[in-house]
């Protein structure tokens, strides 16, 4: 009894040391990785409905994320669809950070949904949200100065990645 009493606070302690030591494993993860799909949308919409694999930086935090990755990361920011601009503007503010690899996937959540080929466009989620089925047409070509990707491209990316397996 004495003996497992012993054993279990060495096994805490020793969790807890662990778990607050500085290291390479934690904290600078996100400097050296290379390649990020992040959806820009609040945290709610991210949890019905999200590109499988993405990360969820709601609009209003980019700034302050993009502070702790490396500026030659390639970065896709998505939002809801081609109406949301957030994934946009945000692509913007990475561009005036230094970061020269950014893409905006304007076609969104809606068009992944809408593709309907969730081998090759995988999402994670409920996707219960009303917009997810709302027409989602690609407005008129217009120069926002910001760099587009469309989704195969994406899915391209997340393949090389290693993000998705890829599909024929």
């Amino acid at each position: 009894m004495q003996i497992n009493k012993k054993c279990t606070i060495f096994t805490a302690v020793l969790i807890f040391v662990v778990m607050t030591l500085p290291g390479c494993w934690s904290g600078n993860e996100s400097k050296s990785k290379s390649f990020y799909v992040i959806n820009v949308l609040d945290k709610a919409n991210f949890d019905d409905c999200r590109i499988a694999g993405s990360i969820n930086v709601p609009f209003e935090e980019i700034t302050k994320f993009a502070q702790g990755i490396n500026k030659d990361a390639e970065i896709v920011l998505y939002c809801a669809n081609y109406m949301c601009t957030s994934s946009g503007q945000a692509a913007v503010q990475l561009g005036q950070m230094g970061f020269t690899k950014v893409w905006a996937y304007e076609g969104g959540t809606a068009e992944w949904y809408q593709m309907k080929d969730q081998t090759r466009y995988p999402l994670e989620g409920a996707c219960k949200a009303s917009y997810l089925n709302a027409p989602n047409n690609k407005p008129e070509e217009h120069d926002t100065g910001v760099p587009v990707i469309c989704a195969q491209e994406l899915y391209e990316k997340m393949v090389a990645h290693g993000m998705l397996a890829k599909q024929k």
